[in-house]
């Protein structure tokens, strides 16, 4: 799809531009607040593996009553998203919380023990997403795995509540940088608007006038002077025009005039055929002088418009003048028969 507007590429231009820049922009937020409320959460998990670790290294066995003991808050509250379990490597559970033992359940033993990412994410007995980190660690009365998850279902309602403002305040900026945007363009341009209008009152009555080059915009001042030069070749265009037809109405008059007389003098009396051959000879003599004018004409007008190489020739006044008499003779012959206006012309 095209656009012939400029305003109206400027503004799809840009604003594809801010919703790329606001998109890549709310990734980069989006991903800093999931991790760091991520990390959050890792850091309690680590710290409550920390603290059955040292449980379990001072207990005689993993059976011990301290673990019991040690589960206070809400580990004690059935489904409550803060469970712990140890097992052994080959599956068997030694220990787990009371949010867990009170509900008969367990959580998801490992697939991959000892991988590379402690951390893990599953479905709680209750049902909601847990975040689970898994350590393999120890003891002098053997090796066990230690699991601490906790419900990650308030930090993924969290997220999503970002999420939605995020989209909302990118949404609104957008709505306002389109508003502005379409406010500095249409101020932008109305220059140019009132440029155009200055333009279209040239015509070819005024050719002379030409656009003021001062107080315009760096960019309109080029295209203002890239005007100006384009009306200086328009004006010198017209001016040779004017000149060719003023040049030829004053060299074709002469010759029409001569023709015209010698035509009216002729057919005012009956004449002899003598007469009449010396008339139709002046007027054919007239008549490819005529035509040789109109070709010298054509040829300075292409002269003028640098269409054929310049050609100039001396020219004898004197004899062309002798010509000229010699063509109006017939008219000497019978002065009162030729007009008030052939006779200022002939003269």
């Amino acid at each position: 799809m095209k656009f012939h507007s400029i305003r109206a590429r400027t503004l799809i231009w840009l604003s594809l531009l801010f919703l790329v820049l606001a998109f890549s922009l709310g990734i980069l937020i989006n991903r800093e607040m999931t991790r760091v409320m991520f990390t959050s959460v890792n850091a309690h998990l680590q710290a409550e593996i920390r603290l059955l670790r040292s449980i379990l290294g001072e207990a005689a066995n993993v059976t011990d009553s301290e673990l019991v003991e040690a589960a206070t808050g809400e580990h004690t509250v059935p489904l409550s998203g803060h469970y712990y379990q140890i097992s052994t490597t080959d599956g068997q559970i030694l220990a787990r919380s009371p949010s867990l033992s009170l509900v008969g359940t367990s959580l998801p033993l490992p697939e991959v023990p000892n991988s590379k990412d402690p951390y893990s994410q599953a479905t709680g007995p209750g049902l909601e997403p847990l975040r689970i980190l898994t350590r393999t660690l120890s003891f002098p009365s053997g090796t066990v795995t230690i699991q601490a998850a906790e419900s990650i279902e308030e930090v993924n309602s969290l997220l999503h509540s970002f999420r939605l403002i995020i989209c909302f305040s990118l949404l609104t900026f957008f709505v306002f940088f389109s508003l502005g945007v379409g406010c500095i363009l249409h101020f932008s341009l109305g220059r140019l608007t009132l440029f155009t209008n200055r333009i279209q009152r040239i015509c070819e009555k005024n050719l002379t006038e030409r656009v003021d080059e001062k107080n315009l915009d760096q960019e309109l001042t080029y295209l203002a002077r890239s005007f100006n030069t384009m009306m200086e070749r328009l004006e010198e265009s017209f001016g040779r025009q004017r000149r060719f037809l003023s040049d030829a109405s004053h060299d074709l008059k002469t010759p029409l005039t001569l023709i015209k007389s010698n035509c009216d003098v002729t057919l005012r009396n009956t004449r002899s055929v003598e007469e009449y051959i010396s008339t139709l000879e002046t007027i054919s003599r007239t008549t490819l002088k005529m035509t040789r004018r109109v070709q010298r004409i054509l040829a300075m007008s292409r002269l003028d418009d640098m269409a054929i190489p310049s050609n100039r020739d001396q020219v004898e006044l004197l004899t062309m003048l002798g010509e000229i008499i010699g063509s109006i003779r017939i008219s000497q012959k019978e002065p009162d028969a030729v007009d008030n206006d052939s006779l200022v012309m002939t003269s």
